[in-house]
């Protein structure tokens, strides 16, 4: 019984292997050959085929990488540049790959032919940004966020000074997380929980921030915008 029992595992392995085309495919650059990245990169630059490999952890602000993400589309649309980010694991074949790559653009185009692209790059982007202004786009994040006059401090001060907790049948604590736009002039609009508590404690968060004074706005490229914010009420 165990013999026909192997067997049949066995078989069954097989036949649900075999009706994949193959096993994924590792990628060329994956390995510890200086030479062979150099080689590699220096078939596929006379193919046309232009990669560049990024590694470690990159620690950016969200801006920083809403402009890394549009660098990335414009180096592939207008230049035929791939740039991947490979993580943190350094892969001697592929850094060689990219060294020699970087080398082989640069010596027909320019030492800073990379520089120029990106500036090309910065300029479009501030023109795309400058149109969300215009069109009273509402920003996640902003180069200077809003702020309630006189900080975090005077926030959390106004908060407890103002919050009056509900009267209820038992007793509540949690958190409850009210979404809102800071607009040009620092008026709240748009006012919504986007995670509740009960129903009095929702209505109470709202009331409280209708009470708020105007913020210090959002600045972005040097000029007042809308931008969404969270703000986390707790009781307890």
């Amino acid at each position: 019984m165990k013999v026909k029992l192997s067997i049949f595992f066995f078989l069954l392995f097989f036949s649900s292997f075999s009706q994949n085309d193959s096993l994924p495919e590792i990628p060329e650059w994956m390995g510890n050959s200086c030479e062979k990245g150099e080689e590699l990169a220096i078939r596929d630059y006379k193919l046309g085929v232009y990669k560049i490999f990024n590694f470690g952890l990159p620690v950016m602000s969200e801006i920083e990488w809403d402009y890394s993400d549009f660098y990335k589309e414009y180096l592939m649309d207008n230049y035929n540049i791939q740039s991947k980010h490979l993580g943190c694991v350094m892969y001697e074949t592929a850094v060689c790959y990219s060294n020699k790559m970087k080398d082989l653009i640069e010596n027909k185009n320019g030492d800073d032919y990379f520089e120029k692209i990106n500036k090309e790059a910065k300029v479009l982007y501030n023109s795309y940004i400058q149109g969300k202004i215009d069109r009273e786009f509402v920003f996640k994040f902003a180069d200077t966020m809003p702020e309630f006059v006189g900080g975090k401090d005077s926030l959390l001060s106004f908060l407890r000074k103002n919050i009056k907790y509900p009267k209820t049948i038992g007793s509540y604590k949690g958190t409850v997380y009210c979404q809102f736009i800071i607009e040009k002039d620092g008026s709240i609009s748009n006012i919504e929980i986007i995670k509740g508590l009960e129903e009095n404690f929702d209505n109470e968060s709202i009331r409280v921030i209708q009470l708020m004074p105007n913020w210090n706005p959002g600045i972005h490229l040097g000029k007042a915008v809308r931008c969404k914010m969270v703000l986390p009420i707790k009781y307890k």
